[in-house]
């Protein structure tokens, strides 16, 4: 379940910041620009995929779980591609921050998870099992 959800704690501020969209196809499209695919290799080999979120700051968030043990990490989106310098991670609750060589240009519209009510739609988009960029809504 969590590769479905990929940096569901990022993306569920996203409700109130599209709140204005006309619907769950405007927010995929609004929301995808600031999506970047990752792919980890890792050090016997193993090919780790996952979604990371350009966060206002130039970095990226991904799952901890994609990148933690990763020897090389690569991001791509459209024509965007980029290499991490370095990363934090907060294992606890399995979040990345990602620094790049050239910061991601398209951040998402971020809001305090604090403020969701209870109820409220939220959406998660991210890249499915490495293969194309997908979204799914929930309350």
């Amino acid at each position: 379940m969590i590769w479905r959800i990929c940096c569901i704690a990022v993306l569920a501020v996203l409700g109130h910041a599209f709140a204005w969209a006309n619907g769950p196809d405007d927010v995929f499209r609004r929301a995808r620009v600031s999506m970047v695919k990752v792919v980890a290799a890792g050090a016997e080999g193993r090919t780790f995929f996952g979604s990371a979120v350009a966060l206002p700051d130039g970095n990226l968030v991904t799952n901890c779980h994609v990148t933690r043990v990763a020897q090389r990490i690569n991001l791509m989106q459209g024509d965007f591609s980029g290499n991490v310098l370095a990363q934090a991670d907060d294992v606890a609750h399995d979040l990345c921050r990602l620094s790049l060589e050239s910061p991601h240009t398209h951040p998402a519209s971020l809001r305090d998870s604090r403020s969701l009510n209870i109820g409220e739609t939220v959406y998660a988009v991210g890249f499915n099992r490495g293969l194309g960029l997908t979204y799914q809504s929930g309350q």
